[in-house]
């Protein structure tokens, strides 16, 4: 079937659950490289080179698949509609505020914010890597 019966409860949840981590991927893709790891000497034995490379590795790693994630959050904002663009940029990209603050400042009752909140979280389950945070209904 092409187009599927969509679950917005659901589907709205995992669009607010990729969102609600765009944040925390910014802090961890913005960690500069040479600040990964700092290196101490010392006359004790610490761990191995093989233990220390492999600790390096793996935060390259969370900061490559942080940095790939924040960037297809990106690109599926950039697919919404301007409109609701604007609304989801506010409320999951930018410095926190209270809702209040964004709908106030966009003209909208907060009934109205809510009700384009949640149409914005649908499309942007769309389009959020070829969307796989749709919830197809049973």
């Amino acid at each position: 079937m092409f187009l599927l019966d969509i679950d917005e409860k659901a589907t709205i949840k995992k669009a607010k659950k990729v969102l609600n981590s765009y944040r925390r991927l910014s802090r961890v893709a913005g960690t500069p490289y040479q600040t990964i790891t700092s290196p101490t000497w010392s006359d004790n034995k610490t761990k191995s080179n093989h233990q220390r490379y492999s600790q390096v590795e793996y935060q390259v790693t969370r900061k490559a698949q942080a940095e790939q994630e924040r960037d297809d959050i990106l690109k599926a904002l950039d697919m919404v509609s301007e409109d609701y663009r604007n609304i989801l940029k506010r409320k999951y990209c930018l410095p926190k505020v209270y809702d209040f603050c964004i709908y106030t400042e966009l003209g909208y009752s907060e009934t109205t914010f809510y009700e384009v909140l949640n149409k914005a979280l649908v499309e942007f389950a769309e389009c959020y890597r070829h969307g796989i945070c749709l919830v197809a209904t049973e």
